[in-house]
């Protein structure tokens, strides 16, 4: 009977650890591939809440007086964007609008960061937003905040803009069943997992007979997907706890 020793210096010869390494290095380069890789210059204006502050009924609305600025107010809502550049170059002097319903009408505008000095157009039902520059958020994490106040609905809002080199992607607020969709996301993901995992090591075990003896180094390499597949699921779960930790409401306080 070989000692574990002999087992484990008997599979190092074979063509298992070349394969292994092969998959390290593959893996290795096509993450690195795709992070450092010239993305086009993209702005990406995000819908990040839309809220109605004061809904009236019809039949009390003519008894309550609401007011902005002496003017009188029927539905007062708020719509937050978050603007980014995912391409891999700066975007210079972009120029975006805002378009909402015509029944709409925008009552003021507020970006942020305010040292941006971005300048903002309003008419009745339409805003124009002209920023300076826009950094690209892989490499400079710049996230511009824009909130609008509105009389009026607050849906649906058409974003346009394009220039020499960009163009823009309008990235609108998920429905429900999407939004219920997505937090449970991390559940089905982990389930996915353990499910996976657990169906591996039954076939590992049974095929390999790793129960039979003493455990090895040559066990450990075949049980490694489960521990590769562990650390890349912790990896995500890690990494969307932080991306939601970082959101921060934008706009007005009210």
């Amino acid at each position: 009977m070989q000692s574990p020793a002999d087992t484990w210096w008997r599979w190092f010869y074979t063509n298992a650890p070349a394969a292994w390494m092969s998959a390290v290095v593959a893996i290795t380069t096509l993450i690195y591939v795709l992070r450092t890789r010239k993305r086009p210059r993209r702005l990406v204006v995000r819908e990040a809440a839309k809220s109605s502050l004061v809904r009236i009924w019809t039949s009390v609305r003519e008894k309550i007086g609401i007011t902005f600025e002496g003017r009188s107010i029927k539905t007062l809502g708020q719509i937050d964007f978050e603007l980014l550049n995912e391409g891999s170059e700066v975007i210079q002097r972009p120029v975006v609008t805002f378009t909402l319903p015509d029944e709409t009408r925008i009552l003021d505008t507020h970006t942020a960061p305010e040292e941006l000095q971005a300048e903002r157009q309003m008419e009745s039902c339409k805003v124009t937003v002209k920023l300076p520059y826009v950094n690209p958020f892989h490499d400079h994490r710049q996230v511009i905040s824009l909130s609008v106040l509105v009389d009026g609905p607050t849906s649906p809002v058409k974003v346009a803009g394009a220039g020499e080199g960009w163009s823009v992607r309008h990235k609108r607020l998920p429905s429900d069943l999407r939004s219920a969709l997505h937090e449970m996301r991390g559940f089905a993901v982990f389930t996915a997992y353990f499910a996976a995992a657990a169906s591996y090591k039954d076939w590992a075990w049974a095929k390999f007979d790793i129960g039979a003896h003493r455990f090895s180094w040559q066990d450990l390499f075949i049980l490694s997907p489960i521990l590769f597949g562990l650390a890349a699921v912790a990896t995500w779960g890690v990494s969307a706890l932080k991306k939601a930790s970082k959101r921060q409401p934008t706009g007005w306080r009210v």
